[in-house]
């Protein structure tokens, strides 16, 4: 309207949308736009009233207007028009229109003086603009025309309309009715008016159930549905819409009657396939098998549809008499969308494409008697049509889905199976689960079917493995033991040890080791004994080897690793027999994995490209990106990060070419994984969000469970100890949910952690013990050495070293009996802190030498790097200051040709700290601030801290009091910020000793206040409270007896006149030396 060079605007829609509305809004709102305008419902006046009306409202006079031949009405209000800038609103002007020939293709005016008012002004038009509302769009020529195709309210402002008319529910219950009517305003007021009327106290929207209008086929039908519309009273929805549809040639009405029956989108092919008549009509039904030598679903129970086989040579052809094509039938369904009861939209190749909306297709079903020609026509043509495999995206089996739908609807339930079935597999691994789920479930809520019916139980068995991929488990197991109860009861053996094996992998996923080990042995033991019973030998030889592969993956989550390796060699082995290369990858995987376990990444490296060898051989694209990521899991541990990033980004690549979803979360969150080994956080943040989005989008909760507690990790190495407390949290709803508790320990092993972090050591260890619960429970030996650890720093850190060590060396034992070298290096790495915290720091070098060449052997170099820091640390602390900063220098030269900048900033600090120790002041700030500017850009708050207390030591040493106060403060607000009270108190007591080294004695005495009353709060045991460690002596010397208390008491009041004394004079010391500096300053 404000371009000034459209002449006629035009808003089409069908009957109730609101397009009368909408022009009285724009002519009520945009009045300042405009000279004069005036408003014409053309339904109820002809051509000559309404040219002698706007003319007088235009300001001619009554006898100018009397003057003008009725047949020149229309050129005169052509050239009024012109003069000025006018708007006129003609509202139903489909009320004039009229179908021309015998098949209604074209719409024109049957009003001789409107057509040509319409064309002239077209023609010779100028600043005004006649906008038109219509059911129906006119033949115009298009050049200074606009036509705007009005649709419903959107969802949100659908609900907002409800509730204006005084109709109540929950938000999401007036969205989700919006939406399913597509916002439609004139059904939305009917449906208020009708609440209104019958639940006049609390029409709520839910209560349309109450009165069968659920759906949207009764809302059309049900004439209580009634209210005003266009100044008639009582009429109902469907009536709407019958003069829309009665206005249609009978050619058309078919037209239409058969299209209604496509879900998705469709074109002209697919509507030619309606009209034409085809003779034939095919069911596809799979009766009880012969015998009982099934196939199993392991190979898939049908190698193709029965509904494969097109019914005849050659494209769908249509009689001669008809003599109708692709264009004619475009042409038609164009001409329907110019009518407002079709959409139109067009692809990427400009090809047309027609849709209905939700209402104008139920209103079509319930017109049309019979569907079931229509679907079975819609069936061939999507035969005719069938990708064949191998199949990249969904959009290569939407034809089979299509088909599964079709059938659905004629309830031929079995064809439907057989058809989802076949793309069982595909669907299974490309992450599109919950389409199955949705798909079968629509199978077992319709099918009349006997519950003991073995095609019956095939699909529960395909269901169960949905869920099982979307971490539904428990619901996975409640389906795998319906389908085997199912098999037991109708004597099918086969299905019965299938059904086993699935219920084996299940209990696998949530961590029930046991009961995944004697399902799986349940399977084997089968197989192995009915030989004679499967006639299928490779059958039976790979379902041995499928069996042994999940008893490998069982005993290796048990920290068994000799025994897991056996079996995965022996399926191994059934696989290479079999001459089954394909399947001989997984247990070649699976072995590299076990390896991994054992920190034997060589040989892992070696059984990861031996499968990526076979998967490339075999063209499996799937399988490849698989070994890439597990490529980059090694070279993860092994410290080449960027090696690892390079793997996970390859697989990354494939598995989007592919459309696999779910690998495509798992690459991503392994590259989360890398960054954060690097100290990379916020790129670790980013793909482990990209990672969940996928995970939530396609429900993989299994998934969703392990990015959480990735996110936690990260966040918790940040310091944001909130957001790491959230992630664990919500990890531990999902896992509680889904039954994982291996995940379930792990994610409070790590929330523990983060309690430690934030010095609430007591909460710390209650986490820890709750895992390792769950961990003994589930025979988890690997993850209960870890909580172990845990929990002997937690004791550490509370100044129980005894307790400490006891947990430590617990871990050790275990962490030795499973093989586990990277853990055991872990364990003793944790003992030497203990025997640090104790001052025995020759015992605490012994272990943490151990640890060194246990890592140097594994190869691990971060790791490496942090034993040297801690070597350094120790020989820090026995004053042995060359041989810290060899081992510090050692240190970051490795983090450094790794660029782990955490570990690089780490190394620097210590290095601070060590001439911080020699007295070179200036080299230990340098150092700090190098620290402090990589921890600034990775955002380690947790860390900074230490590295502000370290400049604040320094400066102090300098007698530079002022930024010594600054760093502690900088400290100080950081631990307020994370939570952590502990550091909170120390860092108080080191701000009040700088207050009291320049003469601030009174701030220094309340800064020194604070801290007692936070440690006294925490209820610390003496050896974890910050005192120095003569004092904690004396007052262990006083708690022996009362005589040692007298001792203690006597000396201290003799004492105590000497410490005044050079407690005030060096008071006094600080004061005037202070009042000296500040004149020589100012000078």
């Amino acid at each position: 309207m404000a371009d000034g060079k459209t002449r006629l605007i035009g808003i089409t829609g069908i009957g109730g949308l609101g397009k009368s509305t909408l022009a009285a809004k724009i002519y009520d709102e945009d009045s300042t736009e405009f000279d004069d305008k005036v408003w014409a419902d053309i339904s109820r006046i002809g051509f000559t009233e309404l040219a002698r009306r706007v003319l007088l409202k235009f300001g001619l006079s009554p006898e100018t207007i009397e003057a003008i031949p009725e047949q020149s009405l229309g050129d005169a209000l052509v050239n009024h028009l012109r003069q000025g800038r006018y708007l006129l609103v003609m509202d139903n002007l489909e009320t004039l229109l009229q179908s021309d020939g015998e098949d209604n293709k074209n719409t024109s005016i049957r009003d001789e003086s409107y057509r040509q008012f319409f064309y002239g002004w077209l023609e010779c038009g100028g600043k005004s603009v006649v906008l038109v509302t219509t059911r129906e769009r006119l033949d115009l020529p298009p050049i200074r025309c606009q036509w705007l195709s009005l649709l419903g309210l959107e969802s949100v402002e659908g609900a907002t309309l409800l509730q204006a008319l005084g109709i109540r529910g929950t938000e999401e219950e007036l969205v989700e009715f919006s939406q399913k009517v597509e916002g439609h305003p004139l059904l939305l007021t009917l449906v208020a008016g009708f609440l209104l009327e019958e639940e006049e106290v609390d029409p709520q929207i839910r209560y349309l159930q109450r009165y069968g209008l659920a759906d949207i086929s009764h809302l059309l039908t049900d004439d209580n549905l009634k209210g005003l519309h266009r100044g008639t009273v009582d009429i109902w929805m469907r009536r709407v819409l019958d003069e829309s549809f009665g206005r249609i040639s009978q050619r058309m009405q078919r037209l239409i009657l058969g299209v209604c029956v496509y879900r998705i989108p469709f074109n002209s092919a697919m509507a030619l396939a309606q009209i034409h008549s085809l003779s034939f009509e095919r069911d596809l039904e799979v009766s009880q098998p012969q015998n009982k030598q099934e196939r199993s679903s392991l190979d898939s129970s049908l190698d193709s549809p029965d509904s494969l086989s097109p019914p005849f040579e050659g494209g769908l052809g249509g009689s001669k008499r008809d003599n109708l094509d692709t264009k004619s039938i475009e042409k038609d369904l164009r001409q329907l969308v110019r009518r407002s009861l079709l959409q139109e939209e067009r692809d990427k190749d400009g090809g047309r494409w027609f849709k209905f909306q939700p209402l104008i297709q139920e209103y079509a079903k319930c017109q049309a008697e019979d569907l079931t020609q229509a679907h079975q026509r819609a069936i061939d043509y999507y035969r005719l049509n069938l990708k064949q495999p191998p199949w990249k995206g969904i959009e290569d089996v939407t034809e089979y889905l299509e088909i599964f739908y079709h059938w659905c609807e004629l309830k031929k339930y079995i064809p439907a199976f057989n058809i989802l079935h076949y793309c069982h597999e595909f669907l299974k691994l490309r992450g599109y689960n919950q389409i199955q789920v949705r798909l079968y479930n629509r199978l077992i809520w319709e099918w009349n079917r006997s519950k003991s019916d073995w095609v019956f139980g095939s699909l529960l068995i395909d269901l169960g493995s949905a869920y099982s991929h979307l971490g539904e488990y428990p619901k996975a197991i409640d389906y795998d033991k319906q389908s085997l109860a199912i098999f037991k009861e109708i004597g099918n053996r086969t299905y019965v040890a299938i059904s086993r094996l699935n219920l084996g992998n299940a209990y696998y996923f949530i961590g029930d080791y046991k009961k995944s080990i004697e399902y799986s042995q349940e399977a084997l033991i089968f197989f192995k004994n009915n030989s004679g019973y499967i006639r299928d030998k490779k059958f039976l030889q790979n379902a041995i080897a499928v069996c042994l592969n999940n008893l490998g993956n069982s005993y290796r989550s048990l920290c068994e690793y000799r025994q897991s390796i056996e079996y995965h060699q022996k399926s191994l082995a059934l696989f290479q027999e079999n001459g089954d290369k394909s399947k001989s990858s997984k247990p070649l995987m699976n072995l590299g994995s076990v390896c991994l376990l054992l920190a034997d990444y060589k040989q892992a490296i070696e059984y990861y490209k031996k499968s990526l060898a076979l998967f490339q051989d075999n063209s499996d694209q799937g399988g490849i990106a698989s070994s890439l990521d597990n490529l980059g899991v090694v070279y993860r541990y092994l410290g080449e990060y960027k090696k690892a990033i390079d793997y996970h980004k390859q697989s990354l690549v494939i598995s989007q070419e592919i459309g696999n979803r779910l690998a495509i979360a798992s690459s991503l969150y392994n590259l989360g994984a890398a960054y954060f080994s690097l100290g990379e956080y916020q790129c670790s943040i980013a793909y482990h969000q990209q990672a969940l989005a996928i995970e939530q989008k396609i429900g993989d909760r299994c998934g969703m469970s392990h990015t959480f507690i990735g996110l936690g990790n990260t966040y918790s190495c940040l310091g944001e100890y909130q957001q790491a407390t959230e992630y664990y949290q919500l990890s531990i709803v999902v896992c509680k949910e889904i039954g994982d508790c291996n995940s379930l320990a792990i994610a409070m092993d790590n929330l523990g952690v983060v309690y430690h972090d934030l010095g609430q050591h007591k909460i710390a260890i209650k986490f820890s013990q709750q895992s390792l619960a769950i961990q003994r429970q589930i025979g988890d030996r690997r993850g209960m050495a870890n909580s172990l650890i845990n929990l002997g720093n937690a004791y550490n850190c509370l100044g129980q070293y005894q307790d400490s060590i006891e947990f430590l060396m617990e871990s050790l034992t275990i962490q030795q009996e499973i093989g586990n070298r990277s853990g055991i290096a872990d364990a003793l790495n944790n003992l030497g802190n203990t025997y640090s915290c104790l001052g025995q720091y020759q015992n605490s070098i012994e272990y943490y030498q151990q640890a060194l060449a246990i890592q140097k052997e594994v190869g691990e170099r971060c790791a490496i790097a942090r034993c040297l820091n801690d070597l350094g640390n120790a020989y820090h602390s026995l004053e042995k200051y060359s041989l810290a900063i060899e081992y510090h220098q050692k240190s970051l030269v490795i983090f450094e040709k790794i660029s782990h900048r955490y570990g690089i900033a780490v190394s620097l600090h210590n290095l601070g700290k060590v001439y911080n120790s020699l007295r070179e002041y200036q080299q230990a700030i340098g150092y700090y601030q190098q620290a402090l500017e990589i921890q600034h850009k990775i955002g380690t708050h947790s860390f900074m801290v230490e590295t502000f207390i370290g400049l604040g030591n320094a400066y102090n040493r300098l007698g530079e009091y002022k930024q010594t106060i600054e760093n502690y403060q900088q400290s100080l607000m950081i631990f307020k910020e994370i939570g952590n009270r502990h550091e909170i108190a120390r860092t108080l007591q080191k701000l009040a000793q700088a207050y009291y080294q320049c003469g601030r004695v009174k701030e220094g005495f309340a800064t020194a206040y604070q801290a007692t009353q936070i440690l006294q709060e925490l209820e610390l045991p003496l050896d974890a409270m910050p005192y120095p460690q003569w004092l904690k002596s004396t007052i262990k010397f006083a708690q022996r007896g009362k005589l040692h208390l007298v001792l203690c008491f006597m000396v201290g009041l003799i004492a105590f006149p000497f410490a005044l004394l050079a407690f005030t004079t060096l008071i006094l010391w600080r004061i005037i030396r202070a009042s000296i500096k500040r004149p020589c300053q100012h000078q």
